[in-house]
């Protein structure tokens, strides 16, 4: 694994587009089947769901197999974005963007669940103290999470819920 000189480059594009060439697979937190009793409570397989800063987690793929098709998958690697494509190029219904969480295009309301596993973690490694964030840091992740009507963020086993 390709691990960074400093944590402030998991913001920075670029490592992550060295990382993801050299990189077949790498899991964040956990994997589908850790998460899978929480989503089945929380998340109906017709719902439309975004996953933030994808990556290459296999989470889209293991869930677009047990039944959740409608799943569109945002990275700003454009390298990662490519390689999923081709690895998952089988499931059709399952969507592969360029996209920076930042910037979000989406309309309001295009989605019924939005997962992200540490992807808005990277929007805080330049933090010196995670229980008191910068101004700059605070505007960032409310313009993210005003973007979208309801976030469910997969973290360590659990979910949390943020509504307008």
């Amino acid at each position: 694994m390709n691990l960074p000189d400093t944590n402030s480059s998991y913001k920075i594009k670029e490592y992550w587009d060295e990382r993801f060439s050299e990189e077949d697979s790498f899991e964040w937190c956990k994997g589908y089947s850790d998460f899978k009793d929480l989503l089945y409570k929380h998340v109906r397989k017709v719902d439309r769901i975004l996953m933030l800063g994808c990556g290459n987690s296999r989470l889209s793929e293991d869930m677009y197999n047990d039944g959740f098709k409608n799943i569109t998958n945002i990275d700003y690697s454009p390298v990662v974005i490519e390689k999923m494509r081709k690895k998952c190029r089988g499931l059709a219904e399952m969507q592969w963007l360029v996209m920076d969480i930042t910037k979000l295009t989406f309309d309001r309301s295009s989605f019924d669940v939005i997962l992200e596993k540490a992807t808005l973690d990277a929007l805080l490694v330049e933090e010196t103290d995670p229980w008191s964030l910068s101004e700059n840091t605070w505007n960032t992740m409310d313009s993210v999470l005003s973007k979208v009507s309801c976030l469910l963020a997969l973290n360590l086993g659990k979910f949390f819920r943020v509504k307008d």
